[in-house]
């Protein structure tokens, strides 16, 4: 059982590591210096998914998730709509967008031994 105080270091610690891997843009995103948009906050929250950072996931939704609520619940309700009409099969999830958020990603990472590490465990 993780302690509440542990709990934060995590959280701390994965979101400071985040913010140090992003580029200018996207820590202007984080930071509330630029405006977000569901895609950026779509893109965002797949990196720090491929990346094993949930409490840094977590700290990207409770900042910003209130914001695209009802554009969330539009989708919801889209597809609970369609859903019976059409089918979702996982496999069409768009592998080719997701890599190019990473190529972008680590691309831009600010610091030369973070980006060759971060690159090395990739392609892993």
């Amino acid at each position: 059982m993780i302690k509440k105080g542990g709990d934060m270091h995590q959280r701390d610690t994965e979101w400071f590591s985040f913010l140090h891997l992003c580029g200018e843009r996207d820590r202007d995103l984080l930071l509330g210096k630029e405006k977000m948009t569901l895609s950026d906050l779509d893109r965002l929250s797949y990196l720090t998914d491929f990346l094993d950072m949930p409490k840094a996931n977590q700290e990207i939704w409770n900042q910003n998730g209130q914001q695209f609520r009802e554009q969330l619940q539009q989708l919801e309700k889209m597809y609970e709509e369609s859903c019976s009409v059409v089918s979702w099969d996982p496999s069409e999830v768009d592998m080719d967008l997701h890599e190019k958020w990473i190529e972008d990603f680590c691309s831009q990472i600010p610091d030369q031994e973070s980006k060759i590490r971060i690159q090395k465990n990739i392609r892993k």
